[in-house]
């Protein structure tokens, strides 16, 4: 056993024909150490990074077969044992502290105390070293440690998921809308949006070990929901949200960004909805915290979309102005897409392939063509841009060749009306 031990002897003498006599001594004060601690019992993986688990501490003797020192624990002003973790895997990786690894010694009952409580911040596993609190035991210079076998998998407590900005999209909301809070925007049915997911430990810290290369990330997948922390409907409208799978090897030091996920509306005519981003790997870490409303799972407005380009008419020895115009359904009509400010498409005409396409009706046998052709943004929704004067009356028949999330009607240009052309069958003034 272990403590503070003196020795005395006694040996009782009788002379020949004499008084018998009693013979005392004692050694001096020693001190008998733990020899090792043995670590036990420790919560089987997968363990939720920064969650508690808990392992069982004893100290033992240096017999051929181990057994406890009960002892260790009772000293007049017991020391403990402080409990380290070392990082096994991914040996690249991140190791911070663990916490709650100081063992009082007053924890301690025959030899024996379990830690209930330690956290371990990161995501890999680790070995739990053991030492004596203080150095030695009871001053005497003599000192035990001990070490587990591997401990975790440890996984992320949780993601959020971000809706992220980037050239094309979200596009403002509109003041006529409400759009969630975050992210407060919208993207048009079927249009590709940028998603970032984090994995999380308990304080909102990002593991760093979850990570793609170092082999400790899992698949992801992002699932649409009608409400931040909601169970009660999965792709609202009856859309659907396609390229939401994230690969493993998206992830480093945490973070993976995809820009591929696209929710397309049931129909054409379908009213706007918001959708809320809930992400989920394979060991079922999921971005749903246990309190619904503290889960961080941005939102996002889809509406649908398409671009209109109007009929023009002028004289053929002059330029002829076109305007193209966004617009969304607001559930009731199509208006104009008035904060979008990204959209762009090329103005250039070609056969086929190209962003914008004619087919001549009439007249016009060798085509037209765009004046300063350029890829460019809308501003407030609105892209104007002119054909060359044909120097002959004729017609085209024009169709943007947008992306599939804006589809464009055919419009009309037509040489050779000049104002005051009558296009109306009827007309009435209002006084």
């Amino acid at each position: 056993d272990v403590g503070q031990i003196t020795l005395n002897a006694n040996k009782t003498i009788t002379p020949p024909n004499g008084t018998a006599v009693v013979l005392n001594g004692n050694s001096n004060a020693y001190v008998v150490a733990p020899h090792h601690f043995g670590i036990s019992a420790v919560t089987a993986g997968p363990i939720k990074a920064g969650n508690n688990f808990a392992a069982t501490v004893t100290a033992y003797n240096g017999l051929a077969t181990p057994t406890t020192t009960p002892n260790f624990g009772k000293e007049a002003a017991p020391q403990g044992v402080t409990l380290t973790s070392t990082l096994v895997s991914p040996a690249s990786g991140v190791n911070p502290a663990l916490g709650n690894g100081l063992l009082a010694g007053a924890t301690f009952t025959n030899g024996i105390a379990t830690a209930s409580n330690l956290t371990w911040g990161e995501v890999g596993n680790i070995a739990l070293s053991a030492m004596l609190t203080g150095g030695s035991y009871l001053g005497s210079g003599l000192t035990a440690t001990g070490t587990s076998a591997t401990v975790g998998r440890f996984i992320p407590d949780h993601f959020d998921s971000a809706v992220v900005a980037t050239v094309s999209s979200p596009i403002p909301c509109p003041a006529s809308m409400t759009c969630p809070t975050s992210y407060n925007g919208l993207v048009y049915s079927a249009q590709p949006f940028s998603v970032q997911i984090f994995a999380r430990n308990p304080a909102g810290g990002t593991t760093a070990n979850y990570d793609g290369t170092l082999g400790f990330a899992k698949a992801t997948t992002l699932a649409a929901w009608n409400a931040l922390g909601s169970t009660t409907t999965q792709n609202p409208g009856g859309g659907a949200l396609a390229n939401n799978t994230v690969a493993a090897a998206s992830f480093s030091a945490g973070v993976a960004t995809t820009a591929t996920p696209t929710y397309t509306l049931a129909t054409s005519l379908s009213a706007p909805i918001n959708i809320y981003l809930r992400a989920v790997d394979t060991d079922n870490v999921t971005s749903l915290r246990t309190v619904p409303a503290t889960s961080v799972e941005d939102g996002i407005k889809v509406v649908n979309g398409r671009i209109r380009i109007s009929n023009a008419h002028g004289s053929e020895l002059l330029p002829l102005p076109l305007t193209a115009t966004v617009q969304y359904y607001s559930g009731s009509s199509w208006v104009l897409s008035a904060t979008d400010n990204l959209t762009s498409f090329n103005s250039n005409l070609i056969a086929a392939g190209g962003d914008l396409v004619a087919n001549v009706v009439t007249g016009l046998a060798g085509g037209v063509s765009v004046v300063a052709p350029s890829v460019s943004q809308v501003i407030g929704g609105v892209r104007t841009f002119q054909l060359n004067k044909p120097g002959i009356p004729g017609s085209v028949d024009l169709t943007l060749n947008a992306p599939a999330y804006l589809p464009s009607n055919t419009a009309r240009a037509t040489f050779g009306i000049y104002k005051g052309g009558n296009e109306f069958i009827y007309l009435r003034e209002n006084y």
